[in-house]
């Protein structure tokens, strides 16, 4: 931190910090971030390590706390692979729920499992049974059928859209009966939650907290790496700017 908030409030100059970058545009080597959004890290924690955590981290944290008490019940998690499902696997299987996770990838339901994970689909059509909530990172088809299967007062909260499809809902979706009443749909803004900054503290000290494999480049790699097709590892890119030394 190079400079605290002129309340005082937040961290403060020379701690180290993490914070969320919603909206932002472009790359600059300071920036002004409200408190409200910027935390204080751990000294001990790599920069890689903190630069995966903000907006991931604390999307899945917030996501599952829409859910209420999911203690001994079962959580959907659609697109389990993906940064928000890999944490949101990890902190419901803390929670003491039971975890049914889809990843189209099957090779890395093992993986999943480890996370905590207790069952992993590698398409929603194989789980069998009602859920009490679902986050949902994928949309389209998906969040059609995952609708299909909250049971009677569960909701999915709709975080993505990678599908690049259109949901279509079949015409009686939305009829409720003595096995399907009182489902509903959430969408879901990060910016839009309050409070941000303590989950933040507590989520970039959470030495379990496993966000895969970091595959860390320079940010002058950039326009070569989107050119070869933006191949991303099992865990998370980090561009890396790195400030030349000055002689003055």
């Amino acid at each position: 931190m190079l400079e605290a908030a002129s309340d005082g409030a937040g961290p403060q100059v020379g701690e180290r910090v993490v914070f969320l970058s919603l909206g932002a545009r472009g790359w600059a080597q300071r920036r002004a971030v409200p408190h409200a959004f910027t935390a204080a890290a751990p000294s001990n924690a790599a920069w890689e390590h903190l630069a995966t955590l903000p907006v991931p981290a604390t999307t899945a944290l917030r996501a599952l706390r829409k859910l209420g008490s999911t203690l001994g019940r079962r959580v959907l998690i659609v697109g389990a692979t993906s940064a928000v499902g890999r944490i949101a696997v990890q902190l419901a299987g803390r929670s003491g729920a039971h975890v049914a996770a889809v990843a189209r990838d099957e090779s890395r339901h093992a993986e999943l499992q480890r996370l905590g994970a207790h069952e992993t689909h590698a398409a929603l059509s194989s789980v069998a049974s009602r859920v009490h909530g679902a986050i949902d990172r994928v949309g389209g088809q998906d969040l059609v059928d995952t609708y299909a299967l909250l049971e009677p007062g569960a909701t999915v909260i709709a975080l993505g859209h990678s599908a690049g499809a259109d949901e279509r809902f079949p015409y009686d979706a939305f009829v409720a009966g003595p096995t399907t009443s009182d489902r509903s749909i959430t969408s879901f803004f990060l910016g839009s939650e309050p409070g941000l900054a303590d989950e933040m503290a507590y989520l970039a000290a959470d030495r379990r907290l496993q966000v895969g494999v970091i595959d860390t480049r320079a940010w002058t790699e950039l326009a070569t790496w989107i050119e070869h097709g933006a191949h991303r590892p099992s865990g998370r890119v980090v561009l890396r700017v790195i400030h030349a030394q000055s002689s003055d």
